[in-house]
């Protein structure tokens, strides 16, 4: 009979061992930064990105060491569901509780373009396309005042501007 208390006390020590070890490291990972260049970097965050690609992305990137951690950290916090796409300037010293917080909150990088009041739709259209950090996309021509083979752009955050060519 001793000895069974024994071996049971054994297993519930190495176990309650185990857990502390492992809540340890995960606290420990929650602490530490990510892996960024001093200067920061900018990160595109793309539109229905799950948690599991974004930490398997970061990690073969080099900026996150414990993928696993971060899905689990995303889990325990509610924010699988709550990525907001985007461009994202991360950093150095950002923390992945912090990082999720950002990408969750949808604070990605903003563009302007100035439009003057009186410009023609094509200028309008000129000022738009003559900026570099916009993405140009197509999605057809045409609308119903016969503009034909007109572009047309629309406002489609958080990438903010898009044109159709």
């Amino acid at each position: 009979m001793k000895k069974w208390r024994r071996v049971l006390g054994i297993i519930l020590f190495s176990a309650l061992t185990l857990v502390v070890g492992l809540g340890y490291e995960f606290y420990r990972f929650t602490q530490q930064p990510l892996v960024i260049p001093e200067d920061g970097l900018v990160y595109e965050l793309r539109p229905g990105t799950s948690v599991i690609r974004l930490a398997n992305d970061l990690a073969t990137a080099g900026y996150l060491k414990h993928p696993r951690y971060f899905r689990l950290l995303a889990q325990y916090r509610g924010v699988t569901q709550s990525l907001k796409a985007g461009d994202y300037h991360l950093h150095y010293g950002v923390t992945p509780p912090a990082l999720l917080s950002l990408f969750s909150s949808g604070k990605a990088i903003q563009q302007a373009v100035t439009i003057i009041e009186g410009w023609s739709f094509e200028q309008v259209l000129a000022a738009v396309n003559a900026h570099d950090a916009l993405e140009h996309t197509h999605l057809g021509h045409g609308d119903r005042r016969g503009h034909g083979d007109q572009e047309f752009v629309a406002l489609q955050p958080p990438q903010l501007l898009r044109t159709f060519s």
